[in-house]
């Protein structure tokens, strides 16, 4: 099984990443919505959407969309929040971005949030790419939103971008790591969840970076794996699956983007 079918499947994926901000996604949605000029009743995409998040603020804001993704617990959670919010326009589905959507003739495709690079075969890049452009009616957009390289290696210690560092959320002890490794980061994630067994003996306190003894033979561990794309070969992509490139920022603002210290690379494309 990949990584990623076992780990965003799981309760601890949300729970670890429930930092996730509603207003960040409105305050970056909207300004998208601005510069694209869509208007309300388009029909748009959002490609990996999670739990939703970026979906329902479109739907909100009076968009039809689809949110796909691969994690059928995401979808249920999405759904489910669907429907406490009561929204009609939004409509979710499992769905590999590597297969031909189910929907065409699309105003917009949204691929947020570092959703994409995941993949051992760079062709299965370039096949998800692709299909979002056969999704897209002539003129339509591609908005993808992803990491940027450039800080991540600057700030490395041979190749260490974080130590193994402890936090705790209602209960459960996650303890991550990060560090690059031939174009890729690597995330390794270790998850103790003290509800489901009561850890004795002692150790240090998981605020100031340790784990009880007794917690560490009892740990799940997953992982993360993301391609470190440059800004040159991500465009690069766009263009194999006959993007014309339109723009790119560096943050949720549309800010210029500077490949030495901008958090994010958000890539603009049209369909010709």
């Amino acid at each position: 099984m990949n990584w990623f079918e076992s780990w965003f499947d799981t309760e601890y994926y949300h729970m670890l990443y429930r930092h996730r901000s509603d207003t960040e996604a409105r305050e970056f949605l909207g300004n998208l919505m601005r510069h694209l000029g869509l208007q309300q009743g388009d029909r748009v995409a959002d490609i990996g959407c999670g739990k939703g998040r970026h979906s329902m603020v479109l739907a909100e804001m009076g968009l039809n969309v689809w949110g796909m993704d691969l994690s059928s617990n995401s979808i249920q959670i999405a759904e489910n929040l669907r429907q406490e919010r009561n929204l009609k326009n939004v409509e979710f589905s499992v769905h590999d971005m590597r297969l031909p959507y189910p929907v065409g003739s699309l105003s917009a495709v949204f691929n947020l949030f570092t959703s994409f690079g995941y993949f051992d075969n760079d062709l299965d890049d370039r096949k998800s790419l692709q299909n979002m452009f056969d999704a897209l009616q002539p003129g339509g957009y591609l908005v993808q939103d992803y990491l940027n390289a450039g800080p991540l290696l600057r700030n490395s210690d041979g190749g260490i971008i974080q130590p193994l560092t402890w936090t705790e959320f209602d209960g459960v002890q996650f303890g991550t790591e990060k560090w690059v490794d031939k174009g890729v980061i690597y995330k390794r994630i270790l998850v103790a969840d003290g509800r489901k067994s009561e850890p004795t003996g002692e150790g240090s306190n998981a605020k100031d970076g340790g784990i009880q003894n007794a917690v560490n033979s009892e740990c799940m561990e997953f992982r993360e794996e993301v391609k470190l794309y440059t800004m040159d070969e991500l465009l690069g992509l766009h263009r194999s699956a006959n993007f014309e490139i339109q723009g790119i920022f560096g943050g949720y603002n549309l800010s210029e983007f500077l490949e030495e210290s901008s958090g994010r690379m958000i890539v603009i494309s049209k369909k010709r």
